[in-house]
């Protein structure tokens, strides 16, 4: 049940964080690398903002 929890908010913080790569980046040759490194970013963050949610919670 926690992997499912984590990887939900993986995907979520993967999901802002490429939104945010995009957003932040300044042209459209940026934003494939930006919002690759923001979801990725995003995407770890998430799961680990997560696991520690669950750990307070269980």
């Amino acid at each position: 049940m926690k992997e499912l929890w984590v990887g939900g908010g993986s995907t979520v913080g993967g999901l802002i964080g490429g939104a945010i790569g995009v957003g932040s980046s300044g042209s459209i040759k940026d934003a494939p690398i930006k919002g690759t490194a923001g979801g990725v970013a995003g995407a770890v963050a998430g799961g680990i903002i997560a696991g520690k949610i669950w750990d307070a919670l269980h």
